[in-house]
């Protein structure tokens, strides 16, 4: 009777070893996959610009920036100009809902040393961002990419010491 019982024990026993064992393989791979996945993907960045679900890491669009540090201003027509509430700065290009086709071109006036800039899209969320010298009172660049999407924003605007953001400028693009 005794070994009758320790039978059941053992075999019980190897039961519960059996289902522990599966469940912490399996806990494993879901772990293992999600940090996988967190290392294939580590820059979600939200915006106010829509993110499609089906981006992946291949579509992360390929950007290349050329300060122009003022010497590239465009000849937009002041009904046309973007500007900050405080006039800090002034954004001749792009303008709002302008297409562009690879390359968008950064002009402007600001009374302070440095803008910022932050390229959008309705697929990857950011694509590039950056800062632009103050030469003079201007700026200038060109930002050279390559996306899939069909919408984007730019935005123009200066940092605090703190890492604020002021002097917002939020332009619409159409991506061809």
């Amino acid at each position: 009777m005794k070994i009758k019982n320790k039978t059941k024990k053992i075999r019980r026993n190897k039961k519960i070893f059996a289902i522990v064992l599966f469940l912490l393989i399996g806990s494993s791979a879901i772990f293992y996959n999600n940090q996988t996945h967190n290392k294939k993907n580590p820059d979600s960045i939200s915006s106010n610009t829509d993110k499609s679900s089906s981006a992946n890491i291949t579509d992360k669009p390929a950007v290349t920036v050329d300060d122009t540090s003022g010497k590239d201003i465009s000849n937009t027509a002041e009904s046309k100009w973007t500007r900050s509430k405080d006039d800090n700065i002034i954004v001749y290009s792009p303008i709002n809902n302008e297409s562009v086709s690879g390359t968008v071109q950064i002009s402007g006036t600001s009374k302070l040393d440095i803008v910022s800039y932050r390229l959008l899209d309705n697929i990857n969320g950011m694509i590039t961002t950056g800062n632009l010298k103050v030469t003079g009172g201007k700026f200038s660049g060109r930002v050279v990419y390559n996306t899939r999407a069909t919408e984007g924003r730019m935005d123009i605007f200066t940092s605090d010491d703190m890492g604020n953001e002021n002097n917002n400028i939020e332009i619409d693009l159409k991506f061809n």
